[in-house]
């Protein structure tokens, strides 16, 4: 099946290879990066590459800390190639990047439009939230909350949620 130049027989391989190191991790990885070598040489096109790539990294899922050895390797792989790649996982990483951006500086804008001068601490908590269901929560609480002071408990109820909950992830890693 390798042989097969089809970009879905790699994606067969790789529903194969993950069934077979479900409990061996380090095996997986290894795989992954014989089938990350095998869809570069191959000269799919960019896009293809991308998606085939991001199909990798979703049906071979690595642990945190095999996911962070296969980014060094995959940035290795990419120096000594001189080939671009993009993973999926990477892409999407900076989409939700700039959708959070863009969350916070609309809710920004709603408190200056509400409130008036938005003071350096707002502005400071706001851009500590990362969690977008509590960005839009914040966004109807400055619509709602009659003054600047409301809305700052809000915040700050919100960017407890935000540590509460970044320390819980912690802890789980």
């Amino acid at each position: 099946m390798l042989a097969d130049p089809e970009p879905a027989a790699l994606i067969l391989v790789a529903f194969k290879r993950a069934a077979q190191t479900k409990r061996k991790a380090q095996l997986r990885l290894q795989a992954r990066m014989e089938l990350l070598r095998l869809t570069v040489e191959r000269g799919y096109t960019e896009e293809q590459t991308s998606n085939l790539l991001g199909l990798l990294e979703w049906i071979m899922d690595l642990p945190k800390l095999l996911g962070h050895e296969y980014e060094r390797a995959l940035e290795e792989y990419k120096r000594e190639t001189g080939v671009k790649i993009v993973p999926r996982i990477v892409e999407m990483s900076l989409r939700e990047g700039i959708d959070q951006g863009l969350q916070q500086g609309l809710q920004l804008n709603i408190v200056s439009i509400r409130f008036g001068h938005v003071p350096k601490d707002i502005v400071e908590s706001i851009r500590q939230i990362h969690d977008a269901d509590r960005l839009l929560a914040l966004q109807a609480a400055a619509l709602k909350c009659e003054t600047l002071a409301a809305f700052r408990e809000q915040l700050l109820d919100a960017l407890e949620q935000e540590k509460q909950q970044n320390t819980a992830s912690n802890g789980q890693s």
